[in-house]
């Protein structure tokens, strides 16, 4: 699912903006952000040698929403 899609579902007042919108862009520098910061404290753990991002197809479905 493209983050622009993601983050019109998460963050409704993004919704039907366009890619370039200054508040998408920030939302999805944000995101990223984040992201990078859990990974950043998964590996940190001495067990942990990769980390891989799986889209939660239940959490999708349970709001009704189609990746």
């Amino acid at each position: 699912m493209p983050a622009v899609r993601f983050l019109g579902i998460v963050r409704p007042e993004l919704a039907n903006r366009r890619e370039d919108d200054p508040a998408v862009i920030a939302a999805q520098q944000h995101l990223a952000a984040v992201q990078g910061r859990a990974r950043d404290l998964l590996l940190a753990q001495p067990e942990v040698d990769e980390v891989q991002w799986v889209l939660d197809r239940e959490w999708y479905r349970q709001r009704g929403i189609a990746p």
